[in-house]
Order: structure tokens, then C-alpha cells, then sequence
């Protein structure tokens, strides 16, 4: 039996956002980062329900997502001008910004697992996904692909 695997759960994708909003923010949204710790937590937590919804039954992997930014973010974004005063402190990402965000852990996710059927002598009939992005709707649909 041939067993592998890589550092690919779902606090890897917290990382991809956190990094997204970094390049697409900069020091702004990065000062904003050091100067609000309990703000960014908010933030964390908010991504963390996006995160969860995202490829739902609703179609969330054909659509985008909105979070809801702490107002100490907003504001800043709003004052640099990168976030417009009439998205009343939302924050829409794309469906290439979400799948941007997800793609490289789920593309490895699912390179592991056909290199699991690959290897193994009979064709198994059952996968099981553990941990915490087991449960993300976006990682299923992939991986049945």
C-alpha cells in the first residue's frame, strides 16, 4: 500500500484569502491588519462562513461571494478610494477571486486522490474526506469530478 499526502486543509485556504487581500489591498489592508488584531479576527471569521458556503447547492461556484468587512476596514478601504462608499462595507469577490483563493489546495487535494486510485491495486469504491474542508460543498464537487 502506497500511502502520501501534503499540508492542503482548509486553514491553507485562509492563507490564499489572507494573501489575496494583501496583493489586492496592500499595505493599506496589511497596516489595517496590524493596527486592528480583534478586527481581523472579525474578518477571519467572516471568510470562515464564506468559505463554507461556497460551491453550495445555490450555485456559489458559478456566482461570487460577498463578506460583510468590519467597519475599521471598511473605512480605510473607503478613505484609500479602493472600496466604493455604496457597497455599505460589503465586499464582493469574484468567482475567479474565490476559486483564485481555492483552486491551488483543491487541485492538490485532488492530485493526491487520483494518485491514491492510481496506486492502488483494486478500484475503490469509496472516499473519505476528513477534517474540517471535508465538509466545503467547492472540495466535493472537484474531487467527484
Amino acid at each position: 500500500q502506497t500511502f502520501s499526502g501534503d499540508c492542503c486543509g482548509g486553514s491553507y485556504v485562509d492563507g490564499a484569502f489572507i494573501r489575496h487581500m494583501e496583493q489586492k489591498y496592500g499595505d493599506v489592508f496589511m497596516n489595517w491588519a496590524k493596527r486592528k488584531p480583534k478586527d481581523m479576527l472579525k474578518l477571519r471569521k467572516e471568510w470562515f462562513t464564506t468559505k463554507l458556503l461556497f460551491g453550495n447547492r445555490g450555485g456559489t461556484s458559478t456566482k461570487g461571494a460577498f463578506l460583510s468587512l468590519p467597519p475599521s476596514l471598511a473605512a480605510v478601504l473607503e478613505a484609500d478610494g479602493t472600496l466604493a462608499e455604496d457597497e455599505d462595507g460589503d465586499l464582493e469577490l469574484t468567482v475567479e477571486e474565490m476559486k483564485a483563493i481555492f483552486d491551488p489546495i483543491v487541485d492538490r487535494i485532488v492530485e493526491l486522490t487520483e494518485a491514491q486510485f492510481g496506486a492502488s491495486a483494486r478500484p475503490p469504491t469509496k472516499l473519505l474526506l476528513v477534517g474540517g474542508f471535508a465538509g466545503s460543498p467547492y472540495l466535493q464537487m472537484r474531487v467527484k469530478a
